[in-house]
Order: C-alpha cells, then structure tokens, then sequence
C-alpha cells in the first residue's frame, strides 16, 4: 500500500480513516509474508547482470522494479530498489523513470518531503502527467497541507474533469478538513468517474457510511 492506506485500487488514494501504513503493511496479527526463493533468486541474478553493466540504465532499472514489487511483500527492499534508481541517476540525472520511481519509494516510505522533490522534479520535466500531478498533491494531502493539495486536485480537474483519483482524492481532502458538505459533493461526483464496478462499490460504501450534512455541523 502507499502511504497512507488506499481504499481504492491504484496509488494516491488515502484512505480517509486510515492511519498511516508503510509498503508491504499487513493486517494486525496477519502472518508475515515471505519472498519465494526462486523469486531471491531471480533479483540475485538481476543484481549480478546489472552490476556487470555499471554504466547500462536498463538492467539496473530491471532490478529496481522487482525489487520495488518485492518490497510490497517485504519493505526491506525498498532500500535496495531506492539504491538500484539512484545508481541509475549518477549516470543520467534526468531519468525520469528512476526519477519516478524514487519519488514512489519515498511515498511508499512515508517520506514526504524527499516525495515531494521526486515528484516536483519529474514533473519540471513531464508536467501533462496527471498521474504524478496527483500523487505530488497527496503527499502535499498527507504531510498535513490539505489546502494545497486541494488546489492541485482541482487545477488537474480542470484539465480533466473526468480524472477519477484526483476527484476522489478531494472530497478527501475537504474530509480531512471537515468540510463534509464538499466532501460529499466531492464524492458524488466521484462516483460515476469509477473505473470499475468494484471501486464504483467502495465509493458508494463510504457515501453510505457518511453522516448527513445537517447533523455533522459542518457549513461551507
């Protein structure tokens, strides 16, 4: 999971009740997930082919995405993936995938701050990607900053108005700051933008869930 816990597919989403969680949290009391061994043994011989070509991007970007996915199941290789993108960036500083996906570590390690410049730099190099335009405004979101990230979510709605994460992710963010009233609007309008019948259901849960406007006492 992200950051803060999603509670729709895809990364972005804060869950609005959720504490914060880590890449790869599970469950209290689950029990722990491991690796399969052909799997270790796969990232060891990425890790020995990309060591062979120091100065070759693609190998050690291979070794990064896996370790990356190895990392949703065991965290501890999140470092190792931060490691593989950074060697990546020592040859090419304006990698925008290790740029990208270091951004997604940090975001992933509930760094924000080291997020946010991730974020900030690619996007100074890519800035149609809505996408990372809202990841960048949920790290803004859950580094406590729910106004600027409610005028991100809002700036990328306006370039599309049909971009389901952003949409959600503001009636979060008005959550986050008790404005229900908006939040529910926000939600509304999220709704029909869903990419699938399952998250349509999980937004339509927490519409269901929310107390009425009347009785929260909150007014825009």
């Amino acid at each position: 999971s992200p950051k803060i816990a999603p509670s729709v597919p895809g990364r972005g989403a804060p869950h609005p009740q959720a504490q914060s969680g880590s890449a790869g949290s599970l469950p209290e009391g689950h029990p722990p997930l491991e690796i399969p061994e052909q799997v270790k043994q796969a990232l060891r011989d990425l890790a020995a082919q990309a060591a062979a070509k120091p100065e070759d991007a693609q190998p050690w970007k291979r070794l990064g995405e896996m370790q990356y996915r190895a990392a949703q199941l065991q965290p501890i290789y999140l470092t190792d993936a931060a490691a593989s993108y950074k060697h990546v960036l020592e040859h090419d500083p304006d990698d925008l995938d290790a740029i990208h996906a270091l951004g997604n570590i940090a975001f992933d390690q509930q760094d924000g701050d080291q997020a946010i410049a991730y974020y900030k730099q690619y996007l100074a190099k890519k800035p149609d990607d809505l996408e990372v335009q809202t990841d960048l405004a949920t790290m803004y979101l859950s580094s406590g900053n729910a106004n600027e990230a409610i005028q991100r979510y809002q700036d990328i709605l306006k370039t599309n108005p049909k971009f389901f994460q952003a949409q959600f992710n503001l009636a979060i963010a008005y959550r986050s700051l008790g404005d229900l009233e908006k939040s529910l609007d926000a939600f509304e309008k999220a709704r029909p933008l869903a990419p699938d019948e399952q998250t349509r259901t999980q937004v339509e849960q927490l519409l269901a869930r929310a107390p009425p406007v009347a009785l929260a006492g909150h007014r825009p």
